[in-house]
C-alpha cells in the first residue's frame, strides 16, 4: 500500500461485520484514531481525503442512506 508524506493509513487491507444482535466497541489507547475510525465510517470526512469504502449488507453506504439510518 503506498502511502504519501501528508497521509496516514487508518486501516489496510481489512474487512469486519457487525450483526443486528451484536453491540460493537472500538478499544484502544489514547490516540489510536479512534474517532477518526468513526467518524469515517460516519462519512464525518471528507471522501476526497479518504479511499477505500463502507458497505452494508453488500451494498456502497451513501451519506443519504447513512443519513436515514
Amino acid at each position: 500500500m503506498e502511502v504519501l508524506s501528508n497521509t496516514k493509513v487508518l486501516l489496510g487491507n481489512i474487512s469486519g461485520e457487525a450483526r443486528d444482535d451484536e453491540i460493537m466497541a472500538v478499544l484502544g489507547a489514547s490516540g489510536s484514531d479512534k474517532s477518526t475510525l468513526i467518524d469515517a465510517l460516519a462519512n464525518q470526512i471528507s471522501k476526497r481525503s479518504l479511499k477505500g469504502k463502507v458497505t452494508m449488507n453488500g451494498e456502497i453506504l451513501e451519506s443519504k442512506l447513512l443519513k436515514v439510518l
